[in-house]
């Protein structure tokens, strides 16, 4: 039986989008909180909801916007929109993962590596625009 691939074209709904993504990433969060649970079982499942449920909830809220800013990108040559999301999705996701991961003893990290993790993501979204603004056009695809 030949797997069937999920392609979104242009004239890919929103609500096809959604409803594609949406329950992977609800489900990856599940597996995340099992996954961590097992892996590091001083983590008690109470303590692994908030984190996960925020980083889950970050992940939906950017791919609900990616759908647009990929449209803003196919269809109009702007790129902005997705690099902007992009490092913020970046910067986000990061932050989660250094605040819980010093907290939870997972990582040597604490609010220190905050500052230094922002910098570092906003010298790379400037050299990704920078890149992208003088790199030259890109030709629209057909």
């Amino acid at each position: 039986m030949p797997l069937r691939r999920v392609q979104l074209s242009r004239q890919g709904s929103f609500a096809r989008w959604v409803s594609l993504g949406v329950p992977l990433l609800l489900s990856g969060g599940l597996l995340v909180v099992v996954g961590l649970h097992m892996g590091a079982s001083h983590l008690p499942i109470q303590e692994l909801i908030v984190p996960v449920t925020t980083s889950v909830g970050i992940q939906v809220v950017f791919f609900v916007c990616a759908f647009w800013a990929g449209r803003l990108a196919r269809n109009q040559n702007q790129y902005a929109p997705i690099v902007s999301l992009s490092a913020g999705y970046c910067w986000a996701t990061g932050i989660l993962v250094i605040h819980y991961g010093g907290k939870w003893r997972l990582l040597r990290a604490d609010s220190r590596d905050y500052v230094p993790f922002t910098v570092l993501i906003l010298i790379s979204t400037l050299v990704v625009a920078a890149l992208i603004r003088f790199g030259g056009p890109v030709p629209p695809k057909n």
